[in-house]
């Protein structure tokens, strides 16, 4: 603790919602790393490895999803226009085809299920389950017609 470290390494994410938004970032940090170069006599190296794109989702996908699950489950339970910086796989395919991510909540206090994921106490309720199998039946029926030999869950 009171010696003078021969070397820092910072490690982080770094995540924008537009690529513009990720471009200056990366520019800002390599010229801060410069400027502390130049004060301090170090030398610093940027490494940067690109990860995930931001996750932008069809704006027609979305309101077909907002539509389907609202059917099910109730406009006033489903939140919109949220803006969320996870890095997901799914940004890569919604850069090919239209589509929509969207999350299944299953908080439920009275049970403990209260804390988002990544939490170490994270819990899901199952008694979500049957609504998120239904919105994904319907939305794959409201996107491409009605699925033969299927029915609605009683």
């Amino acid at each position: 603790m009171n010696a003078i470290a021969g070397e820092l390494v910072i490690d982080g994410t770094q995540r924008a919602l537009r690529p513009e938004t990720r471009d200056t970032v990366i520019r800002r940090m390599r010229e801060v790393a410069r400027g502390l170069d130049e004060t301090f006599g170090t030398r610093t190296e940027v490494e940067l490895m690109e990860r995930y794109p931001a996750l932008v989702n069809d704006a027609d996908m979305a309101r077909l999803a907002h539509e389907t699950a609202a059917a099910i489950v109730g406009a006033e339970r489903i939140e919109t226009g949220l803006r969320l910086m996870g890095g997901e796989d799914m940004a890569f395919y919604l850069r090919e085809v239209p589509g929509c991510f969207f999350f299944l909540g299953s908080g439920n206090d009275a049970k403990g299920c209260s804390h988002s994921h990544h939490n170490a106490h994270f819990n899901v309720d199952e008694d979500a389950f049957p609504a998120g199998i239904e919105t994904l039946l319907r939305l794959t029926e409201n996107f491409v017609g009605p699925l033969s030999g299927t029915s609605a869950p009683q």
